[in-house]
């Protein structure tokens, strides 16, 4: 027997738990952090008329959604609101600072009339950036 020569047992290879655990939560919020950033806006699905010109609202600015949809109804960020409830929301809105810009988004199916007379309730209230929403057309040109 030699001294000295004391011989460890091999150690087994172990799954360490806390560092699959970070990574785990690191995914997580990274998929959350995608998924809100995916949200196209704040209004309610509306089929948008399509526009050749289509451009992307401006990002300086708070965007508040005004959207019409087919049935005429008039909605503020997905709430249904009367015209009358309309107009005072948006003149609540109208006072706030960073400016606010309003994106109306219209039912290609509704009347010229309604979505003209929701234009003119926005403007009332005293907000004049108003943006109409479209959306692009097809890449391979084919109507809509």
């Amino acid at each position: 027997m030699a001294f000295g020569r004391w011989r460890a047992a091999p150690r087994r290879a172990r799954i360490e738990m806390i560092p699959l655990i970070d990574v785990m939560f690191l995914l997580l919020t990274f998929f959350i952090y995608i998924t809100i950033r995916m949200v196209p806006h704040g209004g309610i699905a509306v089929d948008l008329a399509s526009a050749e010109t289509a451009e992307q609202p401006p990002k300086d600015r708070r965007l508040v959604y005004v959207s019409v949809g087919a049935d005429g109804r008039a909605h503020l960020d997905q709430q249904p609101m009367s015209d009358t409830a309309l107009a005072a929301a948006l003149a609540v809105l109208a006072g706030r600072t960073p400016p606010v810009t309003v994106v109306l988004n219209a039912d290609k199916s509704v009347s010229h009339e309604r979505v003209v007379r929701v234009l003119d309730l926005t403007r009332r209230s005293g907000l004049r950036q108003v943006v109409l929403a479209v959306q692009a057309p097809p890449a391979n040109g084919a109507p809509q």
